[in-house]
């Protein structure tokens, strides 16, 4: 199992960081490390490549062609195992967990955006 994730600190700055998973929680986790300080080099996808955000974004076929030792891979995604069995049978054994702090920071967002007055809306208003 993936060792859980959940502080930029505990990255190695020098590391080459990818996050695994291009949807909204990899992209909210890639968000957090950048703004932490931290270089994100870009995505890893199951099935998509191309870029997201101005990062690229590869297959996981075309990473392990990049890997080099020392990179960090972190799964952005809520397809934990999934991934996780894709990564292990490719050799990757040392990836991080941090689907629960992209999961967090979705939630904060979008807690943010209901604030109002200072005062959290519990109900969308209708359109009309």
């Amino acid at each position: 199992m993936a060792v859980p994730f959940v502080i930029a600190s505990d990255l190695c700055r020098d590391a080459r960081v990818y996050v695994y998973g291009s949807g909204a929680g990899g992209q909210a986790l890639v968000r957090y490390l950048i703004g932490s300080g931290l270089g994100v080099a870009g995505y890893i996808d199951s099935f998509r490549e191309g870029s997201v955000d101005g990062l690229p974004m590869h297959r996981l076929d075309q990473y392990l062609a990049l890997r080099r030792p020392g990179d960090a891979v972190l799964i952005g995604s809520s397809f934990v195992g999934e991934i996780e069995r894709r990564l292990v049978a490719s050799g990757i054994t040392d990836a991080l967990d941090g689907s629960l702090l992209a999961t967090a920071l979705l939630e904060q967002s979008r807690m943010a955006a209901r604030v109002v007055d200072g005062r959290i809306r519990l109900t969308v208003p209708e359109a009309g």
